[in-house]
Parts: C-alpha cells; structure tokens; sequence
C-alpha cells in the first residue's frame, strides 16, 4: 500500500497569510535597522528585544514554504518484525 501526501500548494488563504508575514517582516526590518542606527550603549538592548520577533518571522516564513513545496513521502514498506532479532516497526 502507498501513501502520498501532497503540499497544500497554493490556497486562497495563503494570500492573507503572506500579507501579514510580508507586512511583519518589513516591519521587523524596520524597527531593528532604526535599532541599529541609534547610539551605541542604547541599541544592543534594543536590538535583543527584536530577536524574538525575528523568530516569529522565520517561523511564519517556513510555515509558508513548507505548505507550498513539502510533500510526505511515508517509508517504502511498513510491517511489524523482528529486525536482528529485535521487534520493532
């Protein structure tokens, strides 16, 4: 037996999720680049707040591309063994 999950592909959803991570992103990008420019002792605490939000970035990004391109592909066989005198799946 064999199963194939698909990717999503693309989903009029995706639209209003890429908006808001295109929106977040630029936003992000703004605030740590206006970080950067501000005089040195006050912008490294600034610039640790951002990181945070730059992991929810990343994150929203790879929720975007792995719904688009990732696809399942389960192993070739299952079945229930002893596999070198072991049992297992």
């Amino acid at each position: 037996m064999k199963i194939f999950i698909p990717p999503v592909g693309f989903h009029p959803l995706f639209g209003m999720g890429s908006l808001f991570a295109i929106a977040w992103n630029s936003f992000i990008l703004l605030w740590t680049v206006g970080v950067m420019l501000t005089p040195l002792p006050g912008n490294i605490p600034l610039a640790l707040i951002s990181l945070p939000f730059w992991g929810a970035s990343f994150l929203m990004g790879n929720t975007v591309l792995f719904a688009l391109f990732l696809g399942i592909h389960p192993p070739r066989e299952w079945g229930l063994g002893a596999v070198g005198g072991v049992w297992g799946v």
